[in-house]
């Protein structure tokens, strides 16, 4: 049984409440001791240097694999700059990272786009997924990204992933057992299946968003922030939403 913790949407920023909210994930995680913690996407607001160190700091800590992706809010070359050491990625390009872990292959991918609040699959995603899975085969996989590739029936999916078809037709069609596809960026606990992908989306540690469901209105948010733990036993997937109230 492996045991990935996800956190997303940190938005860390002087004095913000989020970076209570990821001390007290991190103080949960180091009693649960997960085999890795990945971050799907936006992780600091500007000003970039000030937010980065301050997550820096925050994870230094921790003990076991990290491995994060960058959100709309993010600044590529910042992060790779204040936490490359930790991040592993390439020396330019894209932050995308692939690992193996207790078992399991955790491959994130940077689908963001400079400037942009939508994301976007460009064919350089697809072929760093495409080699990532290639090279382990027989691996349970889970895939992680920022903005979200499937439609929520919200007004957010103005700023989803886009270019998505291709992704879903990789997905589709790879004989490696993938667990699931998870993001961020909408701030809230959703859970629904990308082509034949289980798909998730793992709530903020900033302020929750509402519902936003389309034509139907609704009372003020009370969501506390969370994260998810997400329990791979052999290909079987189980996650767990773990609210920080």
């Amino acid at each position: 049984m492996t045991l990935i913790a996800q956190i997303s949407d940190i938005h860390a920023e002087p004095g913000s409440a989020s970076l209570k909210a990821l001390r007290k994930a991190l103080d949960f995680l180091d009693t649960v001791r997960p085999d890795a913690i990945i971050v799907s996407g936006d992780l600091s607001n500007k000003p970039h240097n000030k937010g980065y160190a301050l997550v820096r700091g925050a994870f230094e800590g921790v003990k076991c694999p990290l491995l994060m992706v960058p959100g709309n809010a993010d600044s590529r070359d910042k992060m790779r700059n204040a936490l490359g050491d930790i991040g592993d990625w390439p020396d330019e390009g894209p932050l995308n990272v692939a690992g193996v872990v207790g078992g399991v292959h955790l491959v994130g991918l940077d689908v963001t786009v400079p400037g942009e609040t939508y994301g976007e699959v460009t064919p350089a995603v697809l072929d760093f997924l495409g080699a990532a899975l290639g090279r382990e085969p027989a691996t349970p996989t889970l895939v992680f990204m920022h903005q979200h590739p499937f439609a929520i029936a919200a007004e957010l999916d103005a700023n989803m992933c886009r270019n998505v078809d291709p992704l879903r037709d990789l997905l589709d069609r790879t004989e490696t057992p993938i667990v699931a596809l998870v993001c961020g960026h909408a701030h809230r606990a959703i859970t629904t299946h990308f082509g034949r992908t289980p798909a998730m989306m793992c709530p903020s540690l900033k302020t929750a968003n509402p519902a936003l469901v389309d034509g139907h209105p609704e009372p003020p948010v009370t969501d506390a922030p969370g994260f998810m733990l997400h329990v791979i036993d052999d290909k079987r997937l189980v996650s767990h939403t773990v609210s920080l109230a």
